[in-house]
C-alpha cells in the first residue's frame, strides 16, 4: 500500500473517527479508524463484539464492487485498532438536504433511487445495514452511495446480546423500533423502515417533523401512503423487499396523465384486464402481444410504463414460453429505443430482470441486451450492473445466442460495450470467454 500522510480528523460516529488522508502522487482519501464513542463505556465482551463488526463491515464492503455501495481502497484491519481507507466524498446527503429541497421532485427521487440501488446490492447478499440515515450516505459528484456498516450483520450469523449502541429510542429519527430493543432483530424490513424515513426526508413539506419509532403521517406528501407502510410498527406489514419499494414509488410517477393511456382507448381497456384479471388466457395475451409488437412506441408507451411487476409475473405464470420470449422480445426493443428519467430506469429494469427466471437462451439474451442498451443509453450505473452481473454468469447456450444477437446489433452493442470502462470500470476482458473470442473475431 502507498504511504500517506494525516492531514486532519474530517468525522466521528458512535464507534469510529474519520480522517482526511494524503498519498504521496497528492490524491486524497477518508481513513475510517475504529474508534468507540458511546455515552457510556462498552464492556470488554461488547467491545470486543462491535471490533469484529467493524471488521467485517471491511472484509464484506471490500468484496462489493457497485456504484452506490462506498468502496473499499485499501483494508487495514489487522492494524490496531483497525481502519480501512475509502474515496473521500464530497459531502453527505445530511450536508445536501436543504439544498436537495429546492430540486425537482424527480432529482429528489433519483438521488432515492441511488440509495435503493445500494441497499438491494447489500440486501441480495443478506447483509443488513442497521443504521441507515442521510449522515451515513455519501456523495462522489452527482451519485450517490450508502456507508458506515460499522453494525453490519449477516443471516445467521452469530449475533450478541449487544443492545441499544446508540441507537435508543428517541435518540434516532431513522431507526426502525424493533432494533432499538435488539440489533439481532434486523432485517430487510429495518432498512425499508430507515429507507421510508430517508423519502420523507427528500419529499415531505414539513422538514424533519415526525417522532422516532413511529409510523410517519404527514397528509400533504405525495408519498404517505408508501411512507406509512414502510414505517408501519409491525415489521411483516412494511414492504418485504427494495423493489417491492421501487415499484411503490415510481407508481406515484405514473399516475401523471401523460403516462396513463387515453380514456376509452384500447390501451387502457388492455390494461384494466391486465390489471384485474387473476388469469390470463393465452388467446387474450397474443392479442396483447400482436398490439405490442405492431403499434408504434408513441401509441404503446403508457402500457409498457404500466407493466409491473405483478403483471408480469401473472404472465410468466401462464407457462407458455413463446408467449413469454415474445413479451421479453418486445419489451426489451421497447427499453432501447425509450429515454426515461433515472427513476424509472431502474423500475423497468428490474422489471425485465424479473423474465432472467425463465431458463431459456432467448429470453435471457432479450434481457441482456435491453439492460445493457438502456443502461448505456441512460448512463444509469444500476441498470450497468444488473447487465454485468447477469453475463458474468450466464450459461454457454445463452452466451452463443447474446453473440449471435450482438452480431445483428452489431452498432448499438459494440458502443455499450465500449462505454462500461468509463461508467462502471468493467472491461471486457471480464466477460465469458466465449463472448470475448466472438466479440474479437467479429469486431464488436
Amino acid at each position: 500500500m502507498s504511504t500517506y500522510n494525516e492531514i486532519k480528523q474530517i468525522g466521528q460516529g458512535g464507534f469510529a473517527k474519520v480522517f482526511l488522508i494524503e498519498f504521496a502522487n497528492g490524491t486524497q482519501a477518508a481513513r475510517k479508524v475504529f474508534y468507540p464513542n458511546q455515552d457510556q463505556p462498552l464492556g470488554l465482551e461488547e467491545l470486543a463484539s462491535v471490533k469484529e463488526r467493524f471488521k467485517r463491515e471491511v472484509i464484506y464492503l471490500s468484496s462489493i464492487d457497485h456504484s452506490n455501495v462506498v468502496k473499499i481502497i485499501s483494508s487495514e484491519i489487522h492494524l490496531e485498532p483497525p481502519a480501512y481507507i475509502m474515496p473521500l466524498a464530497d459531502a453527505t446527503l445530511a450536508d445536501d438536504l436543504l439544498t436537495i429541497r429546492e430540486y425537482p421532485i424527480q432529482d429528489r427521487i433519483k438521488i432515492f433511487m441511488d440509495v435503493l440501488a445500494g441497499l438491494e446490492e447489500i440486501h441480495d447478499l443478506s447483509i443488513y445495514h442497521r443504521d441507515l440515515k442521510p449522515q451515513n450516505i455519501l456523495r462522489f459528484g452527482v451519485n450517490y452511495a450508502i456507508s458506515d456498516f460499522g453494525l453490519i450483520s449477516l443471516d445467521k450469523s452469530q449475533v450478541s446480546g449487544l443492545t441499544h449502541t446508540g441507537l435508543a429510542i428517541g435518540s434516532d429519527k431513522y431507526t426502525a423500533p424493533e432494533i432499538t430493543c435488539e440489533l439481532k432483530f434486523a432485517s430487510r424490513a429495518s432498512d425499508i423502515y430507515s429507507a421510508g424515513c430517508i423519502l420523507h426526508d427528500l419529499t415531505t413539506l414539513n422538514f424533519g417533523a415526525r417522532v422516532p419509532c413511529n409510523q410517519i403521517k404527514d397528509p400533504k406528501n405525495p408519498y404517505e401512503v408508501i411512507l406509512q407502510i414502510c414505517t408501519r410498527l409491525d415489521k411483516n406489514e412494511r414492504f418485504q423487499s427494495v423493489k417491492d419499494l421501487r415499484e411503490a414509488v415510481v407508481s406515484i410517477v405514473t399516475v401523471g396523465s401523460h403516462q396513463q393511456p387515453i380514456q376509452g382507448s384500447y390501451q387502457e381497456s388492455v390494461l384494466a384486464h391486465l390489471k384485474d384479471d387473476t388469469n390470463y388466457n393465452v388467446v387474450f395475451l397474443n392479442s396483447f402481444l400482436n398490439f405490442l409488437e405492431d403499434e408504434t412506441y408513441a401509441n404503446s408507451h403508457s402500457v409498457f410504463l404500466n407493466l409491473d411487476q405483478i403483471i408480469i409475473e401473472k404472465i410468466i405464470a401462464v407457462n407458455d414460453l413463446n408467449i413469454i420470449s415474445r413479451l421479453s422480445k418486445v419489451y426489451s426493443k421497447w427499453l432501447s429505443n425509450i429515454n426515461f428519467d433515472f427513476s424509472m430506469c431502474d423500475v423497468v429494469a428490474s422489471r425485465l430482470d424479473i423474465l432472467w427466471n425463465i431458463n431459456d437462451p432467448e429470453v435471457r439474451t432479450h434481457v441482456l441486451l435491453g439492460l445493457l442498451i438502456m443502461g448505456t443509453n441512460h448512463n444509469r450505473w444500476y441498470v450497468e450492473q444488473k447487465f454485468v452481473s447477469r453475463i458474468k454468469t450466464c450459461d454457454p447456450l445463452t452466451a452463443q445466442r447474446f453473440l449471435m444477437e450482438s452480431l445483428v446489433r452489431k452498432t448499438q452493442v459494440r458502443a455499450a460495450i465500449e462505454h462500461l470502462p468509463n461508467s462502471i470500470n468493467f472491461n471486457r476482458s471480464e466477460l465469458p470467454y466465449m463472448i470475448q473470442q466472438g466479440f474479437e473475431r467479429y469486431s464488436i
